[in-house]
């Protein structure tokens, strides 16, 4: 019986949305798609899992474009399918996310953006999670990862404070209704869902120069970072950067966490 499989799952990124009522420019789908190939691609070229679906949001005015990039990618355990979401509109061709459903009911979609990377075990633990929930809707939080400045190699250990909603996360859907919800503070998505907790490092969130929400108060969101570090702020809000323990790596530690990671720094 279908129920008595472990949910099928997705990986969400959204690429090339438009920010701001702006469509991505050609370069910065450029500079994206080589931090995406670096960073990224080699992380869920390592998962454990396998036959997992890559689902990358695209708006339809560059999603041509940015289907090409993506056909010269491949994944070991899964599918890669580009689909494109007009704001406000949501998908323009359903017809793509049947094709990914391939009749299933059931699914764990995890949350990944186009610079950030997930642990090797970090699908597998999700949809293990899913036996708490008890066949119903939930969220799983990875409330644990590494903040990594790509323009230094600095690297931090980050616990996200408990039941906080971070930017990495599961949901698990017991139909197929929204297993591709596309809009939204992904904050929202929470509600009164049951939460389930994994506490162990679960991704790698990369700061660099080109990161959307950027510029903060006047300081990058790195800037920021190291402020926090030294003491010089209580928090690094208002972001979604909030953080309720920080601790510096040292350089053999970060070293070892890239090379579990797979990201080519």
């Amino acid at each position: 019986m279908t129920e008595d499989l472990p949910p099928a799952v997705i990986v969400k990124t959204r690429f090339s949305m438009r920010w701001r009522g702006e469509t991505p420019s050609l370069d910065w789908i450029d500079e994206r798609f080589e931090l995406l190939r670096r960073i990224t691609l080699p992380s869920l070229r390592a998962q454990t899992a396998s036959n997992f679906d890559w689902v990358v949001l695209s708006d339809p005015d560059v999603c041509p474009l940015v289907r090409s990039r993506f056909e010269e990618l491949s994944l070991p355990g899964g599918t890669v399918t580009v689909v494109p979401v007009r704001a406000g509109v949501g998908v323009t061709e359903p017809g793509l996310l049947e094709g990914v459903r391939r009749g299933r009911e059931r699914f764990v979609t995890v949350r990944l953006d186009s610079d950030d990377a997930l642990a090797a075990s970090c699908l597998e633990k999700s949809v293990a999670a899913t036996d708490q929930l008890a066949g119903g809707a939930g969220l799983i939080n990875l409330s644990r990862g590494i903040v990594l400045d790509w323009e230094s190699g600095d690297m931090w250990e980050r616990k996200f404070r408990e039941r906080y909603q971070g930017p990495f996360y599961g949901l698990m859907h017991p139909t197929a209704q929204r297993m591709f919800d596309t809009g939204g503070d992904h904050r929202q998505a929470r509600g009164d869902l049951p939460v389930v907790e994994i506490d162990d490092v679960s991704w790698v969130q990369t700061v660099h120069a080109g990161n959307i929400d950027n510029r903060i108060v006047g300081q990058t969101v790195a800037e920021r970072v190291k402020l926090f570090v030294k003491g010089a702020l209580d928090s690094v809000a208002p972001t979604n950067l909030v953080i309720d323990d920080l601790e510096r790596l040292e350089q053999s530690d970060a070293s070892r966490r890239l090379s579990e990671f797979s990201i080519q720094r």
